[in-house]
């Protein structure tokens, strides 16, 4: 679901919204554009905001 093993373009939208649901996907996009693209933490919110959303609402449902 992260998309490197299969082009994220090509994978269908409700599959890439299932992925969302795991932190995995969320994680990796925002690793590898900091490790890889030089990215800073104002460019990877996104992704830190819905870790922290997941984290939230795992706790919520444990």
């Amino acid at each position: 679901m992260a998309g490197f093993a299969w082009p994220r373009e090509a994978i269908p939208e409700v599959a890439q919204a299932f992925g969302r649901l795991f932190p995995a996907d969320t994680a990796i996009d925002g690793l590898v554009r900091v490790n890889q693209l030089g990215a800073n933490i104002w460019e990877v919110a996104h992704d830190w905001l819905g870790l922290w959303c997941l984290m939230i609402g795992y706790f919520i449902l444990v």
